[in-house]
């Protein structure tokens, strides 16, 4: 414990300079995480406060980069998805491969993430996307559609259950969402945006999209109007390369400038940064308990930030945040420097 009542943060996993962790996902329920690694391993590890992350199990079923895993929203199963088209399925409590869809795509999957208990999406270099169901058996999911509207790779998905929809970013400059029942439809397509959207998410109590750009700007459309966006807030000076969502409000978002940012939408202020990096932020992850940002830059390892504070700081109208911190305290305290 640190002298003010808050938690240490647990230490940073890594596994070499070299071997680039090219995404994270954080268990839905529980304090597990893993990491996608250049050299197509998928690393899972458990996580607390003030100690050494430990590795749970190792899997090597790719041939190649291992781009994106995704906890199932059960946290039952690990989706994988890899440079070498494949796609990869670990059940959570042995640790072992059930299956392994070789040529799942044709061209390099970039991007995987669940929808719902039974559902997950990926997306690839071409940007074409594909849905599976898991409902009958993890060993043998079934292939419920595909899809190939986008120009260019697919960079980011986000699920709306209640809607039935995914969003998702793509490289060509636009923002698609696709109603996921039956055989797939595209519900929407955005203007082209005229710069890569790398990012996205939903806020202000699902009426908002936001998404983040190659250019550093924040776009913001109206749920349901997707033609052109409303608003566009600038403040990073490099890409944003990916978000999580904080409350209604709030965001944050990790950049290429080497800073993971907190973000206000409506009114649209930058208000403190969270940590630091000398190289880009590739992802952030939020925990289950909200305690924890995990993230990955050029480094090699996995890192994790405080988050409470932020959730403190939600309720209490007094707090002051000085936009103009950048570097954080020792202990990896979330409002570093902000105080």
């Amino acid at each position: 414990m640190a002298d003010d009542g808050s938690m240490t943060a647990p230490l940073e996993i890594t596994f070499g300079g070299d071997n680039h962790v090219h995404d994270v996902a954080l268990h839905p329920g529980r304090n597990i995480g893993a990491a996608a690694l250049i050299d197509g391993a998928v690393h899972v590890f458990g996580y607390e406060p003030g100690r050494s992350a430990a590795t749970l199990h190792t899997a090597r079923h790719h041939k190649d980069a291992c781009r994106s895993v995704a906890f199932t929203a059960c946290g039952s199963g690990l989706v994988t998805g890899s440079k070498d088209r494949s796609l990869g399925f670990v059940d959570m409590e042995s640790g072992v491969v059930v299956h392994h869809e070789a040529n799942a795509h044709n061209a390099a999957v970039n991007v995987v993430a669940a929808y719902g208990t039974n559902l997950f999406a990926a997306g690839d270099d071409e940007g074409d996307l594909s849905l599976w169901d898991v409902r009958t058996s993890w060993r043998s999911p079934a292939l419920s559609w595909r899809q190939d509207e986008n120009a260019d790779y697919i960079s980011d998905m986000c699920p709306v259950v209640d809607r039935h929809h995914m969003l998702v970013t793509c490289a060509d400059g636009t923002l698609g969402v696709w109603d996921v029942r039956g055989k797939g439809s595209l519900f929407a397509m955005s203007d082209d945006v005229e710069d890569e959207l790398l990012s996205v998410q939903v806020i202000k109590s699902g009426n908002k999209v936001v998404c983040g750009t190659q250019d550093g700007m924040v776009l913001i459309w109206s749920y349901g109007d997707f033609g052109d966006y409303d608003e566009r807030f600038p403040g990073h000076p490099e890409s944003i390369e990916s978000m999580v969502v904080v409350d209604a409000d709030t965001i944050c978002t990790a950049s290429s400038d080497g800073l993971i940012r907190v973000v206000q939408i409506h009114p649209n202020k930058l208000l403190g940064v969270v940590g630091r990096y000398e190289f880009p932020v590739e992802c952030i992850r939020l925990s289950h308990d909200r305690q924890w940002i995990a993230s990955s830059s050029h480094d090699g390892a996995v890192k994790f930030w405080e988050a409470g504070f932020l959730f403190e700081a939600d309720d209490d109208d007094d707090v002051d945040m000085d936009v103009d911190a950048d570097t954080p305290r020792p202990g990896n305290g979330f409002f570093a420097g902000l105080d």
